[in-house]
């Protein structure tokens, strides 16, 4: 957000130049939309004509950034990576983009991470199970594919059981 008033003339200037950076100002943009709403209402239908991106696409780049404020944001990760977390509670975002920081997840991993923790019911689980050491939870996940894999609990036990020590 700009720390001066801008004008509407010098906000149109502003969004025309954000708009030809292209993807690396999603943020900006975000941000720019937010302050516009904030001192003149919805200004989609001017944004759409000054940058060149659809209505959507400038709703979502809003929607991101006004859900991760600047303090929020991961420097280390992508505006993707933040909205694959958009839907999340506040707090499910913030162990989610800490994780994909401390494990250098790229975009992918982590929506491949978020897919298994949904099949688990659980959003923190997908990698936590499968990691715990002494853990006996009856699942496991294939370090290629990811998929997870439930066990029986028999079959947990059995194997154990026969561990050494």
């Amino acid at each position: 957000m700009p720390d001066s008033d801008l004008d509407l003339h010098q906000w149109q200037t502003v969004g025309s130049s954000l708009g030809r950076l292209g993807r690396y100002s999603r943020w900006w943009i975000g941000d720019w939309l937010l302050y516009a709403r904030g001192k003149w209402g919805e200004m989609y239908t001017e944004a759409i004509k000054i940058t060149g991106y659809d209505y959507g696409s400038l709703r979502n780049m809003a929607s991101i950034a006004q859900k991760f404020e600047l303090s929020r944001r991961r420097d280390k990760l992508s505006w993707e990576h933040h909205a694959a977390l958009g839907g999340l509670t506040r707090d499910d975002q913030d162990y989610w983009l800490d994780r994909a920081v401390a494990l250098k997840w790229s975009r992918e991993d982590l929506r491949t991470e978020l897919r298994a923790a949904e099949r688990l019911g659980d959003p923190r689980s997908a990698s936590t199970s499968a990691e715990s050491e002494g853990d006996e939870a009856a699942t496991l996940m294939c370090p290629k594919c990811r998929e997870v894999i439930q066990i029986p609990e028999a079959v947990t036990k059995a194997i154990i059981r026969r561990l050494p020590g």
